[in-house]
């Protein structure tokens, strides 16, 4: 018989720190992803993920022993003319949450928002962000489009010819996939999102009752869903916090006020209401827009 216990979080809230990758972390994220595998996260060839971590091209939390606990990349996509700074594309890729410590905390808006804005601002591909997602993942249809804002797109011969020369051999998933991308209209919705998580300052998720001798969880007899804990202190539904340390996450620091412009006001309206324009032209607008209004240049903390 299914029963609700109480859960009783009377501890210091752990911190989760958020910060892009610099070339310390190569070794780490190497290690992270042989050690946290996961079906629907494709295999990468060992130098395109460490030269991407060497560029800063991950988004990388970490737990309070200084543990990636969560990442995910952003890849160069040169095809056609591309220059070797000007991509014509970035893939979002290699998105991974580390099973029991960092799954369950809604994580995946936080993430993907922060690196398409991230990438507006520090390195704007020419046309776009893509991603690719597997048909048989929940993470497509259901988080990617309605709650980040991404679009589905038909990817063109190079894209598909630079995705496949960015996989191991170690990875032998090869069902459907279906392409997303990031027109220029969908950009205030994500620099929203990512102001939301800097607002908010944590996360959380359920705690759910398992049972004492066997360890699975416990369910609820009519509905088969998992019983959620109840706080002893408040009487609600218990949850796990984490705090989000964003002392050197770079969107919640100097590039602060381009977040906030892209997100709300004028220049926001401007994006959703006209055609994509590309990022890359997206990314001079806003720094003339914010020179205009007479804020600092994006990157900058004070004007110059």
């Amino acid at each position: 018989m299914s029963f609700k216990k109480s859960y009783n979080q009377d501890q210091a809230i752990p911190s989760l720190k958020i910060r892009f990758s610099k070339a310390a972390d190569i070794d780490p994220i190497l290690q992270y992803y042989k050690e946290n595998q996961h079906e629907h996260v494709h295999v990468r060839e060992r130098d395109w993920y460490a030269d991407h971590a060497r560029k800063g091209q991950y988004m990388l939390g970490f737990n309070g022993n200084d543990e990636i606990i969560a990442s995910s990349g952003t890849y160069d996509y040169r095809v056609g003319n591309d220059t070797k700074d000007e991509p014509s594309y970035h893939e979002m890729g290699s998105t991974n949450f580390k099973r029991g410590e960092g799954t369950g905390f809604n994580l995946y808006p936080f993430f993907i928002a922060s690196q398409v804005i991230q990438a507006l601002l520090a390195y704007p591909p020419k046309d776009m962000c893509i991603a690719n997602v597997y048909d048989d993942s929940p993470v497509g249809k259901k988080m990617l489009v309605p709650v980040v804002g991404w679009q589905e797109i038909q990817p063109t011969q190079d894209i598909l010819g630079k995705f496949k020369s960015s996989k191991s051999a170690e990875h032998k998933n090869n069902n459907p996939m279906t392409w997303y991308g990031t027109p220029t209209p969908t950009l205030p919705h994500m620099a929203r999102i990512v102001l939301s998580f800097i607002l908010a300052g944590e996360v959380s998720r359920p705690v759910f009752e398992k049972d004492p001798q066997t360890g699975a969880f416990l369910k609820d007899e009519k509905t088969g869903k998992k019983v959620q804990a109840i706080d002893l202190k408040t009487g609600e539904p218990a949850v796990e916090k984490l705090k989000l340390d964003l002392n050197k996450f770079s969107l919640a620091n100097e590039f602060r006020a381009a977040v906030e412009t892209i997100a709300h006001g004028p220049f926001a309206d401007y994006l959703e209401q006209n055609p994509h324009i590309g990022m890359k032209q997206a990314r001079a607008e806003l720094e003339s827009y914010m020179i205009q209004q007479q804020q600092p240049k994006p990157g900058h903390p004070n004007p110059r």
